[in-house]
């Protein structure tokens, strides 16, 4: 499935999601590890499916406040070096 990806991927999970449990990012995880490819994946112990939804029942405001914060340092990261590897 990401063999073909060249892009850095970011994963932000809840450890209490039912809808994409822990046992399945993790062998997302290792499947990146595997492949060689670029990626950055967090799981939140306390937050469930939905975290960051802030009109969901499941919303936390601390966790996704965290989580955003790791997405803008990614995309700071990753876009920074995309835009230099382009003008090179």
């Amino acid at each position: 499935m990401t063999g073909h990806c060249n892009a850095p991927i970011l994963g932000l999970f809840g450890a209490k999601d039912t809808v994409v449990q822990v046992a399945s990012v993790q062998a997302f995880g290792a499947s990146l590890e595997r492949l060689r490819k670029s990626h950055v994946i967090h799981i939140y112990p306390e937050a469930e499916h939905a975290f960051a939804n802030p009109t969901g029942r499941t919303y936390d405001a601390q966790v996704a406040d965290d989580a955003w914060q790791i997405t803008l340092d990614f995309l700071a990261r990753n876009l920074v070096d995309a835009a230099s590897e382009s003008t090179d």
